[in-house]
């Protein structure tokens, strides 16, 4: 087994401990291990005791009550999974360097006529 295998083994693990409980931190997990599979600094991230799946949520939540506070009259907020991932990620402090480019900069340069799009 190389050292990329057991440091996954090891971080998945701890994701499957941390997680067992509650299925919000599932999620999480889930994009953690994803990120984790080939990535020996993301497995390391994860390995830290200092950082938890809980303070990862607590991040997720400190950004929604940010956001309402911004508009108190708004009903509620929504955190895309992406945003939340982005949150845990710098949480983590992964490197943002697998983000993908948003849809409108998918698709420029690749529309040439409205019949395209149908």
């Amino acid at each position: 087994m190389s050292k990329i295998d057991e440091l996954y083994e090891r971080a998945s693990v701890e994701l499957d401990k941390e997680s067992a409980h509650n299925p919000h931190y599932k999620l999480l997990a889930a994009h953690l291990k994803n990120c984790a599979k080939d990535d020996v600094g993301v497995c390391m991230a994860v390995l830290d005791t200092s950082k938890t799946l809980e303070g990862a949520y607590k991040e997720i939540e400190k950004e929604a009550e940010t956001r309402y506070r911004k508009n108190t009259k708004q009903k509620g907020v929504c955190i895309s999974s992406e945003e939340a991932f982005a949150i845990v990620d710098k949480y983590y402090g992964i490197a943002t360097a697998k983000e993908t480019p948003n849809k409108t900069e998918q698709l420029i340069g690749k529309v040439v006529s409205l019949f395209d799009m149908m």
